[in-house]
């Protein structure tokens, strides 16, 4: 499964936390059971939030799924059965792998999943 977000313990259970725009830190699940646990759907998107404070929630980290592929380490953000979805910023990198240019400063492109070694960078973050 691919993480790239911040997470935070909440009960014991692990949950994407992210902030809305009035300055609210906020935890998401895509459980509908959450909501006993008074989570709500603010937007009819089947994903359910709920406003928490800091003292609330415990080990707050980002996560940001790498992969190394020929010793080379590059992002990965999305995947499939079978693919992961690989891109870098560095243009060097990109030469060497063959990826293709889809933006302005990144590069990016589908790799069978038998060559990538996938791996999380985890930082803690402080409040």
């Amino acid at each position: 499964m691919i993480k790239n977000g911040n997470y935070c313990i909440f009960k014991g259970e692990e949950y994407e936390m992210t902030e809305d725009m009035d300055g609210n830190l906020l935890i998401l699940t895509d459980n509908p059971l959450s909501i006993k646990e008074g989570f709500i759907d603010r937007f009819n998107s089947k994903v359910f939030s709920k406003i928490v404070t800091p003292h609330e929630i415990t080990n707050c980290y980002s996560i940001r799924t790498k992969g190394k592929l020929d010793g080379k380490v590059v992002n990965i953000s999305k995947e499939t059965t079978d693919q992961y979805y690989i891109g870098t910023s560095d243009s060097i990198i990109a030469q060497e792998l063959g990826l293709e240019q889809t933006d302005k400063y990144y590069y990016d492109k589908w790799i069978p999943k038998d060559q990538v070694e996938v791996f999380e960078e985890k930082i803690d973050i402080k409040f």
